[in-house]
């Protein structure tokens, strides 16, 4: 799945600024179910399935964010070549998600 770039991307990208609010997670809930059904390898189930146990209650606390970013780590290592425009895609979408660029995301982008 190539998506999964873009998934990657979205969760670094909302991350950003170290703050996960509504909006992020709405946009993050959007983007697992317009591309669920593309999830064939393990890994991609995995992280389809660690982010809906994570937005059962709407809420990302710390230390789930904190997974998520580590599991998206992990699994970027194993990315495939010209992967890099879905995830830049990703962390654009994940800035803008909430409508708010602030400069922490300026910078870290």
């Amino acid at each position: 799945m190539k998506n999964i770039n873009e998934l990657i991307g979205l969760i670094s990208g909302i991350n950003f600024d170290g703050v996960i609010n509504k909006k992020e997670t709405d946009r993050l809930q959007t983007w697992v179910d317009r591309n669920r059904n593309l999830a064939y390898e393990a890994k991609e189930i995995e992280l389809i399935s660690l982010i809906d146990t994570i937005l059962e209650d709407h809420v990302i606390t710390d230390h789930e964010r904190q997974l998520l970013v580590d599991y998206c780590k992990k699994y970027s290592g194993d990315s495939i070549a010209n992967s890099e425009i879905y995830v830049l895609q990703g962390i654009l979408e994940g800035i803008v998600s909430d409508g708010v660029i602030n400069n922490l995301e300026v910078q870290r982008l």
